[in-house]
């Protein structure tokens, strides 16, 4: 009879999701001793900490459905720091106008960081521009646009005529 194999996570994991968007490694968070680590596991077929991984029930269903959740959890943390990030940005020009001149002194930091060549915001953009409810009822074609755009420039000019 041929022994289960075991990694470092074997009976210990508490999630797992690919970590890559080629789907070529998986992260896997377990808990050893009331602390969780985490533990990069190459996709491969050779690999014994991948078949410990599929021997402890995570095939590609599994992590498929986990890393869509990992996703949305991220996206959601995006928007609320995005969220928070704007009304601090709104509160701030609140303080700063002037009566007698009806000025303004808005901060630019959240035009920096839309203006920043950042991938991994570029992803949670596109994350939470794909989960509105005007671009979720939209045309497939605009859906692709948005996953195709390469900036969250691009994409807020797709999404533009979508929202209201």
């Amino acid at each position: 009879m041929k022994k289960k194999p075991e990694a470092i996570f074997s009976n210990s994991i508490i999630s797992a999701y690919y970590f890559d968007e080629d789907y070529a490694t998986i992260e896997v968070l377990y808990e050893i001793n009331d602390e969780i680590h985490n533990y990069i596991v190459e996709v491969n077929p050779d690999n014994i900490d991948y078949q410990a991984l599929l021997a402890e029930g995570w095939d590609t269903d599994k992590l498929a459905k986990s890393t869509e959740q990992y996703k949305r959890e991220q996206s959601l943390e995006f928007n609320t720091a995005i969220q928070t990030s704007v009304d601090a940005i709104l509160e701030q020009s609140k303080m700063s106008i002037d009566p007698a001149e009806g000025a303004r002194d808005i901060s630019s930091d959240i035009f920096d960081m839309i203006l920043q060549d950042n991938k991994d915001m570029l992803f949670k953009f596109k994350l939470w521009a794909l989960e509105l409810d005007n671009i979720k009822t939209s045309h497939k074609s605009v859906k692709t646009k948005i996953r195709k755009c390469k900036s969250i420039i691009e994409g807020m000019t797709v999404i533009a005529p979508h929202v209201e």
